[in-house]
């Protein structure tokens, strides 16, 4: 299940977000402060301090904002879209949710007036549209889906055409010629395909394996091959039965396909879970956002949620969403809608750096076993450890600056430091407070839900995490030149 999208304001409430109006989770961050500096041995020649009110809004003005392309499977339905004045409420409705990107659903092709309007109305909303292509890949099916991209490719936010959600081995020869005949006729879109899970069918996916790799990397490194511009797939952990095995699985898939970016130089694209179907329990306020946490974590570049629309008229199968069928928005919209706007106002500061590896070491046994050894590291060069109460897990990812040539490609904030560290309270039902370690005394600037919210130069942090939440500390401050 897949699709994605473009840029929204990050500052809905103003130019910088209130970074004292969250009451008790900030207050005890500042709270524990002094005790946190007592002691400190300045071996890096940093003397502690922590900045004042005028400087975080000093800095909140200088540091650099990138934006998160985030998305959404399923568009409002076409009996919701008769009219072009239709189209734009419900892109509008899109829009203000925090979503940038739709995508459709192949059977959606059925109706080519609907997928027009789809996109012209997001125009006006600076929604892009991702156009998902029939399944059918015999000579016909593919000159059909070729027909469909003669007809809108020239919408400037039409970003590009997923091939195929979550193909087996035997599409695989189809696609890569189909991706090629694409991008011929499209040269300037993104064209791409949606991967299975590692909980999909091994003999369908991989049924000969690559010497040297795991049937899941084989089936990844095969399908890298057909040309994908992102190495995308969906899996989702919010299970009735089994959900702290599936945080496993979830944690292995992720650390595959980061190792299959790097090898590829292609960016990771995942699905975030916010419905409830079949054996899925729909994920509340918490369990949301540790799971958005956890796709920018594993450097997701973009993620979509599943799903926006009720896909049916209620028949049985469970599916919820952020829109009904008929029309109504629920919780879930508005669930997601105050995630989007929290998470960016983390200014997405961690799309500026490259993931060097992950700090596991208050994970259980499972969860740390199912990190990738490769990227297992219990500490970095300013970024010590990480204290919290025994039984508790936390998970923390340590990363590097990407070049400037990298990050003036993607339009991404090139004022980073030379490492950051981004803390995850790896649990959606109980808050934490835990303790990051800095080697020696180092300068450092905190982000949260609320923007910059707290700035100096310590040995240590108290960070107060709510269930599910996370803080993304740089080790630098920003003054009023950036």
């Amino acid at each position: 299940m897949l699709k994605f999208n473009k840029p929204f304001n990050p500052f809905p409430s103003g130019k910088y977000a209130n970074v004292f109006s969250r009451g008790l989770a900030v207050f005890l961050a500042f709270s524990v402060f002094p005790f946190a500096l007592s002691g400190c041995v300045s071996d890096t020649g940093v003397e502690p301090y922590r900045a004042s009110k005028e400087e975080l809004e000093a800095a909140s003005a200088a540091a650099g904002r990138n934006m998160l392309r985030i998305g959404c499977w399923i568009p409002p339905r076409p009996h919701q879209m008769t009219t072009d004045e239709e189209a734009e409420a419900r892109m509008k409705e899109v829009a203000e949710s925090g979503l940038n990107m739709v995508s459709t659903h192949h059977d959606d092709l059925k109706d080519m007036g609907f997928i027009h309007r789809i996109i012209k109305a997001g125009a006006k909303y600076g929604v892009e549209v991702m156009i998902e292509l029939n399944s059918d890949l015999s000579d016909s099916g593919i000159e059909a889906n070729l027909n469909v991209v003669r007809e809108t490719k020239d919408y400037a936010n039409l970003f590009g055409y997923n091939l195929f959600d979550e193909p087996g081995e035997s599409a695989r020869e189809a696609l890569t010629g189909e991706y090629a005949l694409v991008k011929e006729l499209a040269p300037d879109k993104f064209v791409m395909l949606n991967l299975l899970p590692n909980y999909g069918p091994q003999d369908a996916m991989a049924p000969v394996i690559t010497k040297g790799l795991t049937w899941y990397r084989t089936y990844v490194d095969n399908f890298a091959q057909t040309g994908s511009e992102a190495i995308s797939f969906d899996s989702y952990p919010y299970r009735a039965v089994g959900e702290y095995e599936a945080w496993s699985r979830f944690i292995s898939n992720s650390c595959d396909l980061v190792l299959a970016s790097r090898k590829y130089d292609r960016p990771v694209w995942g699905f975030v879970q916010d419905s409830s179907w079949s054996g899925m329990y729909m994920p509340e306020e918490e369990a949301l956002r540790m799971l958005c946490h956890m796709h920018l974590l594993f450097q997701m570049k973009s993620y979509s949620y599943f799903l926006y629309a009720q896909p049916w008229e209620d028949d049985g199968s469970g599916f919820s969403a952020m829109l009904n069928w008929d029309g109504k928005l629920t919780r879930t919209y508005y669930r997601v809608q105050k995630n989007n706007a929290e998470l960016a106002n983390f200014g997405y500061r961690v799309l500026s750096y490259d993931l060097k590896g992950i700090y596991a070491e208050r994970l259980t046994k499972e969860h740390r076993d199912a990190v990738d050894k490769s990227l297992r590291l219990t500490s970095g060069s300013c970024f010590k450890s990480v204290d919290v109460e025994d039984g508790h897990e936390i998970i923390a990812g340590i990363f590097t600056p990407r070049s400037a040539e990298a990050n003036a490609r993607d339009g991404y904030a090139n004022d980073t430091a030379d490492e950051a560290v981004y803390v995850i309270n790896f649990s959606h039902s109980v808050r934490k407070t835990v303790t990051v370690n800095f080697k020696g005394v180092r300068e450092y600037t905190v982000w949260g839900p609320d923007g910059i919210e707290d700035m100096g130069a310590a040995s240590s942090l108290k960070l107060d995490l709510p269930a599910g939440d996370a803080r993304f500390i740089e080790f630098k401050t920003f003054g009023t030149d950036g």
